[in-house]
């Protein structure tokens, strides 16, 4: 009997002990810092993967100076603890695309593949920040203005290895002529779509766009179910040039047959800019492909059948470049819903914002709601109130006066917001601040693995130009918001870099 009693009193004593001495969750405690880089802006949107080997993510992303001016922070790599710089690569213009980041010198370290204006083409050691190759490395006697040769280079996607050498090769849209007059169709070099060797930079296959149009969009690469090769969506034409979007089979761009590229959907007054999503909304396994078309437009094309399933149509006074984002936000089904930035206005003036909120189910306008002035910035999703649906992270620009500021200037003011469609609600992140986004998506992850959500947004502090590459911000803004589940569409173009939800 005293044993019994003697060992009760001593799980008693275990259990007192464990109640007082087991580690309890962590008080929040907000890791959030900011950067300013005063020589550029952005339009890149920025990654996360950790380059230092300390467990936390770090950030790449492009930046940009005046248009044709060199910079010494083309590309960038920032401490994900505190922001510090760990490398920088310099470049002639601006690197504009999204970097795709993959370990190909096997140091346990992402590597970075990224491009930019003037034919700029980087694969960086992601842990040093020094170039494996660059596409053009000599420009010495080239004119950067005035030739139609050295265009632009999009967002890049990876390929299985084509060549042989053990390292995957690079998809990448090359198109864009700078000198080229809005309306002017007679000095617009024909876009292509191009595949570079992944560890060499050699140009190995290339083909023109199928009607001859310029391209801006960076292409998307999938291998759709009911087929036996990889598929490439693309698009070609611009904001006053008509163009389409394509798919066309590897097969057929190994061996530089563009002629056998089908066409999906046909722009009739303008093209396509922004890449396309793929997600199944006919529910039969098979991703379907989901497309903004710059004159106002948002197609749906079964995946299947290449068939049109929807299309959603505005007044063509409205343009859009932004990639659509992808989240739960209406109804009761299991069909993922659409959520884009729009403009409002004559193309080339200042334009006022629409958001625009599809039911990927139906394929019907839910809501157009006008946020602020133009930017091109896409919107990221996550279900940050942790109910049934899911909330649309939007970049905004606005244009007034800097609340409670005594001042009666006004200024652009870049703000971040959470939409809960549900609720037809917002919750703004942080304060408004002077400076504006015209074309960052933030991201939404968690850097430290702490368990609590990260956004990582761009914005210019310059509050008279919307336009403005100078005095750069990266922020790092750690929310009270567990991570509850995976970040089904945090980053420009999905969590894989390559338009695919899920």
């Amino acid at each position: 009997m005293k044993k019994y009693i003697l060992g009760l009193a001593i799980l008693c004593l275990v259990a007192i002990l464990t109640f007082v001495f087991w580690p309890k969750e962590k008080d929040f405690e907000a890791n959030s810092w900011e950067k300013e880089i005063k020589e550029i802006g952005f339009t890149s949107s920025p990654r996360a993967t950790d380059l230092n080997n300390d467990g936390i993510k770090d950030i790449i992303l492009g930046g940009a100076g005046t248009e044709f001016d060199s910079i010494q922070h083309g590309v960038i790599a920032l401490d994900g603890r505190n922001g510090e710089l760990l490398w920088k690569v310099p470049a002639r213009n601006q690197v504009i695309s999204s970097a795709i980041l993959k370990d190909i010198n096997n140091d346990g370290v992402d590597d970075v593949f990224i491009g930019g204006r003037s034919a700029i083409l980087y694969a960086i050691n992601g842990a040093t920040g020094k170039l494996f190759w660059e596409y053009l490395p000599n420009l010495k006697d080239m004119d950067l203005v005035n030739d139609p040769k050295l265009l632009n280079f999009y967002s890049p996607q990876f390929l299985p290895d084509v060549d042989n050498d053990n390292v995957h090769d690079i998809l990448v849209s090359f198109g864009g002529f700078v000198k080229a007059m809005p309306y002017d169709n007679t000095v617009r070099p024909s876009g292509k779509l191009m595949i570079v060797s992944g560890k060499t930079g050699k140009l190995l296959h290339s083909i023109d766009m199928p009607d001859g149009k310029e391209t801006y969009m960076s292409p998307i690469v999938h291998k759709f179910k009911n087929d036996n090769d990889i598929s490439i969506i693309f698009g070609s034409g611009g904001e006053t040039i008509r163009g389409n979007l394509y798919k066309i089979y590897l097969r057929d761009l190994l061996t530089n047959s563009g002629s056998k590229a089908q066409i999906l959907a046909k722009g009739i007054k303008k093209g396509f800019i922004a890449p396309p999503v793929l997600v199944d909304v006919n529910k039969d396994g098979i991703k379907d492909i989901v497309a903004n078309a710059v004159e106002g437009k948002t197609f749906c094309i079964n995946g299947k059948t290449n068939e049109e399933l929807w299309v959603v149509s505005l007044d063509d006074k409205f343009h859009v470049y932004t990639v659509p984002a992808i989240g739960n936000f209406v109804g009761d089904d299991e069909v993922p819903d659409f959520y884009s930035g729009f403009s409002f206005a004559p193309w080339s003036e200042e334009r006022q914002a629409v958001h625009i909120l599809i039911d990927g189910k139906e394929g019907k306008l839910v809501s157009a709601d006008t946020i602020g002035v133009f930017q091109y910035a896409s919107s990221t999703v996550y279900n940050f109130i942790n109910n049934d649906f899911d909330e649309a992270l939007v970049a905004t620009n606005e244009y007034g006066v800097i609340p409670n500021s005594g001042f009666d200037a006004k200024f652009y003011l870049n703000g971040l917001k959470v939409l809960n469609f549900k609720d037809k609600s917002y919750v703004s992140l942080r304060p408004l601040k002077v400076g504006s986004n015209l074309g960052t998506t933030p991201l939404i992850t968690d850097i430290d693995n702490d368990g609590w959500l990260d956004i990582i947004s761009c914005y210019s502090k310059d509050g008279q130009n919307l336009y403005s590459f100078k005095n750069g911000i990266i922020e790092r803004t750690e929310l009270k918001v567990k991570k509850r589940a995976p970040i089904d569409w945090g980053e420009y173009m999905g969590p894989q870099y390559n338009g695919v939800w899920r």
